[in-house]
């Protein structure tokens, strides 16, 4: 039968972790978490659209193998430090900074098995012949080829990592640990202790049907009042604003002028047809269609609108509304203490 859940102190040394054997303190793993933030950097700045050779394929690789072997050990350092005590928002806070910086790192370095992928198999086979110890990594490229995607989509599904892959067990974990206390529950008129552990590790698999059941009622219960409290707000995965830093997002009312035989619905396949538009509406209104649309920088999104929007047949004019901040989506808030990015203007 399980037993009650011991507060962190109380539990013996020997069975916890050490995170020594990592870093001997948080100041040493920052330190790591900045040495490969610009070892990623110098990675960029000194191969991309260069990995042309076996000889600088196999020098990227080497660096770019240094770079993640820091990011593991950042990485472990972090989740473990949540798993020693669920209830420290420190570490939680910690190894969601550290991971975001991850994928940032993921996602700008995604160019170098993407531009590695283009190379010819002679070539990616003479850099895995001359490598002491990235021979695999380039057989598994070779393995993959026929799989790739394109490198923009490597990209964006790496910045987007975090939001994507991790979502569902981490919405469930921040429900459940997010200063959550459950009391005890009764059963066959006996007490047992409960709590997340207690419930996954032991009662979800409770032979005792009643002690099963009492424990799911009694740790669904502590959910729904979490809910109705308004302390859990939602559980739809909102995309982190920082989570892809080189995209821009902008919404644009356009004026056009509908065709006679088939009014708006020309103008709108036209539009549609570029992979740049996210989301084409037809509106009431001021205007007569919306675009939602991204891009890597606020230029590339400017130049768009200005070759090749206003110059499709029948579109009058364009106003063009850039995304600053977001504030609430999906009927969550999202709360930031940034302060407002327009500034401030004197009078």
């Amino acid at each position: 039968m399980a037993e009650e859940l011991r507060d962190r102190k109380d539990v013996p040394g020997g069975l916890t972790w050490d995170l020594s054997g990592i870093y001997a303190t948080q100041e040493d793993m920052l330190r790591d978490a900045e040495k490969m933030e610009k070892l990623a950097q110098e990675i960029a700045a000194k191969f991309k659209g260069k990995l042309n050779t076996a000889k600088a394929m196999e020098e990227c690789v080497t660096m770019y193998r240094k770079v993640y072997e820091l990011m593991t050990l950042t990485g472990n350092y972090c989740d473990l430090a949540v798993s020693v005590d669920y209830y420290d928002n420190q570490n939680q806070e910690r190894l969601g900074r550290i991971g975001r910086l991850i994928a940032k790192i993921q996602s700008g370095l995604s160019f170098v098995r993407s531009e590695i992928m283009e190379r010819d198999e002679e070539t990616i086979r003479e850099a895995a012949e001359i490598s002491d110890g990235n021979k695999h990594f380039f057989l598994d490229i070779l393995r993959d080829k026929p799989h790739r995607l394109h490198p923009e989509a490597e990209r964006v599904l790496l910045a987007l990592g975090q939001s994507l892959y991790n979502a569902p067990y981490e919405i469930y974990n921040i429900t459940k640990l997010a200063d959550m206390k459950f009391g005890p529950f009764q059963a066959e008129g006996k007490e047992y202790p409960l709590g997340y552990t207690l419930f996954e590790d032991d009662y979800e698999y409770e032979p005792d049907t009643s002690v099963r059941r009492g424990a799911f009622v009694a740790f669904s219960k502590k959910i729904r009042e979490y809910e109705h409290s308004g302390i859990i707000k939602g559980y739809s995965a909102i995309v982190a604003d920082d989570a892809d830093e080189d995209s821009v997002t902008a919404f644009i009312e356009v004026k056009v002028t509908p065709k006679a035989d088939c009014g708006f619905d020309d103008i709108a396949k036209t539009i549609m047809m570029y992979d740049e538009v996210e989301s084409l509406t037809l509106m009431s209104g001021s205007f007569d269609l919306a675009i939602t649309i991204s891009g890597t920088n606020y230029k590339e999104i400017a130049l768009f609108v200005a070759q090749r929007l206003s110059t499709i047949d029948g579109v009058i004019s364009t106003t063009t509304h850039f995304t600053l901040k977001r504030y609430k989506e999906k009927g969550i808030f999202i709360e930031d203490e940034a302060t407002d990015e327009r500034g401030f203007v004197s009078p």
